[in-house]
């Protein structure tokens, strides 16, 4: 599979922009299509490099923890024997769960789905990758909401 490297060289090319966001508003300017975000673009600018490369970096530093838990997570499900596969694969389908709109709901289907299809060629089972998803939604996403309502059902009665 020749494009496992697609997902490590796009965040090379758009982290010129984030640091030098004047080419990005000269480029928002000069298309009529794309007029409307320059406003959005000279936000950046606003920021000092050292604020952006904290940003950044807690960026990076949460991509590593959320890749980390999924590829693990791959591991127990799937079995221990493909854990570079899984390393491997994980960047590609954050990368196709973005690049496809959803709503909160509709994500773990197309996480799953994604998954599925781009794991599946490496040998890992359906129902493992399934799991995993499943397990890394409810870790990442239904965990946290269920404790932020019940914190905030619980400052509302104070």
């Amino acid at each position: 599979m020749s494009w496992w490297w697609l997902p490590f060289s796009l965040p090379r090319h758009h982290s010129f922009f984030y640091f030098f966001p004047r080419l990005l508003q000269i480029g928002f300017g000069a298309l009529p299509l794309l007029r409307r975000f320059r406003a959005s673009a000279t936000i950046l600018s606003e920021f000092s490099t050292r604020e952006q490369t904290h940003v950044l970096g807690l960026s990076l530093l949460r991509y590593v923890v959320f890749a980390a838990q999924f590829v693990v997570l791959l591991t127990l499900c799937c079995g221990p024997a493909l854990w570079k596969e899984a390393a491997l694969a994980v960047p590609l389908i954050y990368l196709a769960t973005t690049l496809i709109p959803t709503m909160l709901l509709t994500e773990l289907g197309v996480r799953g789905g994604a998954a599925v299809a781009i794991l599946s060629p490496w040998g890992l089972n359906e129902p493992g990758i399934l799991t995993a998803c499943f397990t890394l939604w409810i870790i990442n996403l239904m965990l946290p909401a269920a404790i932020g309502s019940l914190l905030l059902l619980l400052h509302r009665r104070r």
